[in-house]
């Protein structure tokens, strides 16, 4: 016969069981789902950080790279070319930092933030031989070098190391190694006066480019390349424009020159002498006041004892983040102490970057 069966053994969880364990449960879950949502995110804080930093530092690659090969190779680490009526020649920095530009120019320029213009050479010279430029039609001919190419529309620096010109070329005529240059019009392309127009043989022909760096209201770092060694008067003078990077806040330059005693100190932050070049900057980047501190920090007196350009940007992630986990939000103040401009409601990742560049300078022997 059978034993009698246990009733204690096929008793099943009381109420008082149940409810502690659905509520064991619901603790357990809450505590997994705030994980998995702090490990989410923290693992979007990280890719926002990462973007941030590597588009940051693409962006100031470039900058950095232009600001050292800028085109010192004149010994006087100047430009000529005409002013931007066409009507009288400009000795131009080869290297143009505008400080705390106001905005309201043709450029959606970000106001407060700098701006940097950087003229370079592009290849090693060829020779040209001795031809008098009197009229705006005249072919260069070009011979010996293995600089180049040479195309139409191609933007030319023109002339000795000491005393090179602007110029942008209408026509190129090969001619087996050699070529034929003819410039576009002459309120681009100009030479000194004391040339006298004259192209002096074994002259240096050199393809170049000119790139304007700056911080737009979109919080955008953009790189103009210009068919102008100036800040452009209007958009016929950009050849085009490229966005390096989103999320720049800010774009402030300091700059380094050598002084008679072999020191270095920063730069002048006013237009002094060299008017016409703020007069011209004007319309690209608003109204300057050199009371305020706006203008060029660099004038065709004092570039060639330029020694290195410090860059200094501030950045913020694409994406706004937890506040609990990134830097408040700001806003930048305008000289009226408004603040108008930057996103004051949302949290971003922000970090801050500084390069330092030495520029080229063929004059000093340094590279």
């Amino acid at each position: 016969m059978p034993s009698a069966r246990n009733p204690s053994s096929s008793r099943g969880f009381t109420m008082v069981e149940l409810i502690v364990s659905m509520a064991i449960t619901v603790v357990l879950v809450a505590l997994s789902t705030r994980v998995l949502v702090s490990l989410d995110r923290d693992q979007l804080l990280r890719k926002q950080v990462s973007e941030l930093q590597g588009g940051a530092r693409l962006a100031l690659g470039f900058m950095e790279s232009d600001l050292r090969q800028s085109a010192l190779s004149a010994s006087t680490g100047v430009i000529w070319t005409a002013n931007s009526s066409g009507t009288a020649p400009v000795a131009r920095p080869a290297v143009q930092v505008f400080a705390a530009v106001p905005g309201g120019g043709n450029l959606d320029v970000k106001p407060g933030t700098d701006a940097v213009l950087v003229v370079q050479a592009l290849s090693t010279p060829r020779a040209a031989t001795r031809v008098t430029l009197n009229n705006s039609k005249v072919g260069i001919p070009v011979t010996s070098g293995t600089g180049g190419p040479f195309d139409v529309n191609q933007p030319l620096l023109i002339g000795d190391y000491g005393d090179a010109s602007w110029g942008v070329a209408d026509l190129v005529t090969p001619d087996g190694s050699n070529y034929s240059i003819t410039l576009a019009d002459k309120t681009v392309n100009v030479f000194p006066a004391y040339q006298d127009t004259l192209l002096g043989a074994g002259a240096s022909v050199r393809p170049a480019q000119a790139r304007l760096y700056y911080v737009d209201t979109k919080d955008e770092l953009v790189r103009l390349t210009l068919n102008v060694p100036r800040a452009p008067k209007d958009n016929t003078e950009v050849r085009w424009r490229e966005v390096l990077g989103v999320g720049f806040e800010n774009l402030q330059l300091d700059c380094q020159i050598v002084t008679g005693t072999g020191g270095l100190q920063a730069c002048r932050a006013n237009l002094s002498g060299d008017s016409s070049i703020g007069t011209e900057s004007e319309a690209a980047f608003g109204t300057l006041s050199t009371a305020a501190g706006q203008g060029a920090l660099l004038t065709s007196s004092n570039v060639n004892q330029l020694r290195s350009v410090l860059v200094n940007v501030s950045a913020h992630s694409k994406l706004y983040v937890n506040p609990s986990q990134n830097d408040p939000p700001i806003g930048l103040v305008t000289s009226a102490g408004t603040s108008t401009l930057g996103d004051t409601i949302h949290s971003y990742a922000r970090r801050a970057y500084q390069v330092s560049a030495g520029v080229r300078n063929t004059s000093l022997g340094v590279f």
